[in-house]
């Protein structure tokens, strides 16, 4: 598959799950790690892959504009519907070809990395969109399996449902369960190729020098100031 047919694949696997992924992501979703470290510069920040809007609208208190860029305009309808704060801009792009001329001050992005075609050349482009000073904080899925069996998902999915019963009652931890074993879902987690920690330290270290690993995939990147 090149390229641009991955890219149109993923797209199309977000599209069919959008409503379900939102209503996920409404479940278990926390911006806390992106809080935690918000730049000194407040002025624009930028997230990569933002679903159906929690980061983007979490961020848009703490700064005076936030671009946030997704694949699938499923999602990105969901975003303008139902997270729209009036500093906070849409739109459909591909983190693999970022057509931009903005500078920012806080770049994020969390679990689109291992989607991505060119990981060091998307880095490498997100260090000239950072303002001299800015901050480039990623989180993405890490596992000691590049591709882990539908099998363990489905396993998973199961240990989960009697935890999340007692959580969120019967009904939410019903359609958790039934999120997590579709078969659109499991499509697309089947297409997933995944980093182990050790190789994701080692690849982020190349490319964003003193860059901190505060957690298993997650990454933290200053820009040095000029």
């Amino acid at each position: 598959m090149n390229s641009e047919d991955k890219t149109g694949c993923i797209a199309h696997q977000f599209d069919a799950v959008a409503l379900e992924y939102d209503f996920m992501a409404e479940t278990f979703h926390s911006s806390g790690f992106f809080l935690d470290h918000l730049p000194q510069g407040r002025q624009l920040a930028l997230d990569l892959g933002c679903g159906s809007g929690f980061t983007a609208n979490d961020l848009a208190p703490h700064f005076d504009h936030v671009i946030a860029m997704d694949l699938s305009l499923d999602m990105l309808r969901i975003a303008q519907a139902k997270r729209q704060p009036a500093n906070v801009l849409y739109c459909q792009m591909d983190v693999n070809r970022l057509g931009m001329s903005s500078k920012f001050d806080y770049i994020i992005s969390q679990s689109v990395f291992h989607h991505l075609n060119d990981i060091p050349a998307v880095l490498e482009n997100l260090k000239q969109l950072l303002k001299p000073g800015g901050r480039l904080v990623i989180t993405d899925v890490v596992s000691e399996r590049e591709t882990p069996p539908t099998i363990v998902y489905i396993v998973g999915a199961f240990q989960e449902y009697i935890p999340n019963w007692k959580k969120f009652g019967r009904r939410t931890a019903y359609r958790i369960f039934r999120f997590r074993v579709s078969h659109h879902w499991l499509t697309h987690l089947a297409s997933d190729h995944y980093l182990s920690q050790d190789t994701f330290c080692q690849l982020y270290s190349r490319h964003l020098p003193d860059c901190t690993f505060p957690k298993a995939g997650h990454v933290v990147w200053d820009k040095p100031a000029k």
